[in-house]
């Protein structure tokens, strides 16, 4: 930490000096010191709006101050629900974080995290809240090909409250990659009729 502290960032490019706050805000998660760690990775981005590995690097650290927020909660009952806003917080961030770092650099790694945003979802509840407005904002600049190995979750989510978030996603995916699409869509349909037909007959049987 100290020999990053100390060097000259005169002389490096935009994408080097934000390296070099990243080195820094990852020696201060691991000194325990998130805040500042915190702070660091905002000053990295900053520098270098592109730089995925920043981005992803900080979706991490905002993931873990949710868990350590949420565990927090649970512990002081008398400021539960201020702790349990600043832990939606966290998770807010850290989806913008990993779906940013997809839109710099969709390389494996990054993509590696949309199923964790997916999963985030849930934390919503029963509305419409900022977690599913979050995804809808920074998933519609995403590139199609980035959503098809998951196109089973996506539409599993039609039957729930992120639908609108998914609706978009769906309809990129239909224009590029008709074909992908076209199996999981057909099952996905059927399966809900079934469903559907099934809760139909009980309702109407004495």
């Amino acid at each position: 930490l100290n020999l990053v502290n100390s060097t000259n960032l005169s002389f490096f490019d935009s994408l080097q000096k934000a390296e070099m706050f990243r080195l820094k805000a990852y020696f201060f998660n691991a000194l325990n010191e998130k805040p500042k760690s915190n702070q660091a990775y905002c000053h990295a981005v900053q520098i270098c709006p592109t730089y995925a590995r920043a981005w992803m690097d900080w979706g991490r650290l905002c993931a873990s101050l949710s868990d350590d927020t949420r565990k927090q909660a649970k512990g002081q009952k008398a400021n539960s629900k201020d702790l349990t806003k600043k832990t939606g917080l966290y998770l807010v961030q850290a989806m913008g974080c990993f779906l940013e770092a997809v839109r710099c650099d969709p390389n494996e790694q990054t993509r590696d995290h949309i199923p964790y945003c997916l999963s985030m979802l849930t934390n919503d509840g029963p509305s419409y809240g900022n977690l599913c407005r979050t995804f809808e904002t920074r998933s519609s600049v995403l590139p199609s090909w980035v959503w098809l190995p998951w196109i089973p979750q996506l539409l599993s989510s039609l039957c729930r409250v992120e639908a609108r978030a998914m609706k978009a996603i769906l309809v990129g995916i239909l224009k590029d990659h008709p074909q992908a699409l076209y199996y999981s869509l057909r099952s996905f349909y059927l399966e809900r009729r079934d469903i559907e037909r099934s809760k139909s007959q009980k309702s109407s049987s004495p």
